[in-house]
């Protein structure tokens, strides 16, 4: 019995002496500390400190810089198939013109010409009296209510432009203005409605899915910009003065 309590004894101390190594060590606080403050930082780093929609168009989503409604749900996607219909649509008529020999002008002096050719064929079978075709008055303020925001939009933007004092606005403005004359340059005018249309369909889409990497970009590039801007900035300035002092001395001398 004796034997049998010694060897329980003897197996319970070495089970015990045995458990403390079996189990994982434990993590030493101060690297854990050190690893989950630098894990913290660099997910603050990684993250985007400024909305690109903010910084070019001041507003928050792509949603409200297209305008919110309805047109907006189109451009980016919220009906599938109706937006698929009218880029459809679109992609069939910009063929069309494109190969072939037609263009609008032609296409719609042809029609017109056809239809007076047949006038008279067509005229004895109509009634006597045509409807007159006229807009309505809320039809007409229905549409303007919905230009009206757009339109002061853009108003404001060139009454900033012409007024000046904004140098980054103004540059700005000239970066659009050279983008637009090199693709100007490479498309006839109709092709680049189109072009402008097939992007007004994919570039809205595709930075509302993949928003916040190119925050990141547009954030790094943001940085780089403002130290580049700053270093030339004091470059001018030190430039100036350079220049003011040399002047000064030579009117001394």
């Amino acid at each position: 019995m004796n034997g049998h309590v010694n060897d329980e004894d003897d197996v319970s101390s070495t089970s015990t002496e045995t458990m403390p190594s079996n189990r994982s060590p434990e993590p030493q606080h101060p690297v854990s500390a050190s690893s989950s403050s630098t894990g913290v930082s660099s997910a603050s780093r990684g993250l985007p400190k400024t909305r690109l929609t903010r910084l070019l168009f001041g507003k928050n989503s792509v949603h409200d810089i297209l305008g919110g409604g309805n047109f907006a749900n189109l451009l980016l996607w919220r009906s599938a198939l109706l937006s698929g219909a009218v880029l459809l649509f679109h992609t069939l008529v910009w063929a069309f013109f494109f190969f072939s020999n037609w263009t609008l002008v032609s296409l719609m002096s042809t029609v017109l010409m056809v239809s007076l050719t047949n006038a008279t064929h067509v005229m004895d079978r109509l009634p006597d009296t045509l409807p007159l075709l006229l807009l309505k008055e809320y039809e007409v303020k229905r549409i303007a209510t919905n230009v009206r925001p757009l339109t002061n939009d853009v108003l404001a933007f060139v009454h900033r432009l012409a007024v000046g004092g904004n140098l980054k606005l103004v540059l700005k403005a000239m970066l659009y203005l050279y983008i637009g004359a090199k693709i100007g340059a490479w498309f006839d005018f109709f092709t680049l409605l189109y072009v402008l249309l097939l992007l007004s369909f994919v570039v809205p889409k595709l930075y509302e899915m993949y928003e916040t990497d190119v925050d990141r970009v547009a954030d790094l590039a943001y940085e780089r910009s403002k130290g580049y801007y700053s270093r030339a900035g004091n470059a001018g300035r030190l430039a100036a003065a350079a220049a003011v002092a040399k002047a000064k001395a030579q009117r001394f001398c």
